[in-house]
């Protein structure tokens, strides 16, 4: 769990009910990660879950089916057949930038999302409803085919940029990087744009590609490992020096 400890509190149903009151260049696959313990969960083949456009009232009213409840504007509750979850804010609530926020974000295929605001940082829980896990997760998540990993976008405040992770389907991060490639003369300008985030049919992560320069000339993209052991995306085109 990527959660700051007592950022949330786990409760049985026995007194959920009180505290309620109270080649060498290798793909991206998921056979290279190893074979993991758990077993895939159909309903995690392709699932995508993302914030919705309208208000946490709304959207707890059409997907939350009793689960999900706004117990105070600074509580979140999720009942669960194995435990009751329990989201707390933390202070300052009122500041930008500051504080700690939860917020119901989507549910579908078994899985919950919610937002977390944690000072400049936007990211996200995953909530596994049959086994009620909390893993890291995004203000967007995507699985891979086969269910076993999922992509995550998170937002840090000053950075135009989306922050993009990649975990196993236990939380476990496998990738971080950027929606962007560095400039190798200048790090923290961008030579390439990236967008369009998806899994191949093969479990590989792919995007869209594009000269900094020439926004609109876009390509398909994969990331691989190199014989350095260095994650890459390619391939990527030549681009023009004029800025």
């Amino acid at each position: 769990m990527s959660s700051k400890p007592c950022s949330y509190r786990c409760l049985s149903p026995s007194n959920a009910q009180q505290a309620g009151a109270s080649s060498k260049n290798l793909s991206l696959t998921l056979a290279l990660w190893g074979a993991l313990a758990w077993t895939a969960s159909a309903s995690a083949q392709g699932l995508e879950l993302q914030g919705a456009h309208h208000d946490e009232v709304s959207t707890i009213r059409q997907l939350g089916q009793g689960r999900i409840e706004r117990v105070s504007p600074t509580r979140l509750r999720i009942s669960l057949p194995r435990k009751a979850l329990v989201f707390d804010d933390r202070p300052p609530y009122d500041e930008p930038l500051a504080g700690t926020r939860y917020r119901f974000l989507d549910r579908r295929g078994g899985f919950i999302l919610l937002g977390l605001e944690e000072d400049e940082h936007s990211h996200g829980l995953l909530i596994d409803e049959e086994t009620a896990a909390v893993t890291p997760g995004g203000e967007r998540v995507l699985f891979a085919p086969d269910g076993r990993a999922y992509f995550a976008v998170e937002q840090h405040n000053g950075m135009d940029a989306e922050v993009w992770k990649v975990y196993h389907r236990d939380g476990r991060e496998a990738w971080a990087g950027a929606s962007y490639v560095p400039d190798p003369q200048e790090p923290l300008r961008a030579r390439y744009y990236l967008d369009g985030v998806s899994w191949s049919a093969k479990g590989e992560l792919q995007a869209r590609a594009a000269c900094a320069q020439q926004p609109l000339e876009r390509w398909s993209v994969k990331l691989i490992r190199n014989a350095q052991a260095e994650w890459t995306w390619r391939p990527l085109r030549p681009c023009g020096t004029k800025r």
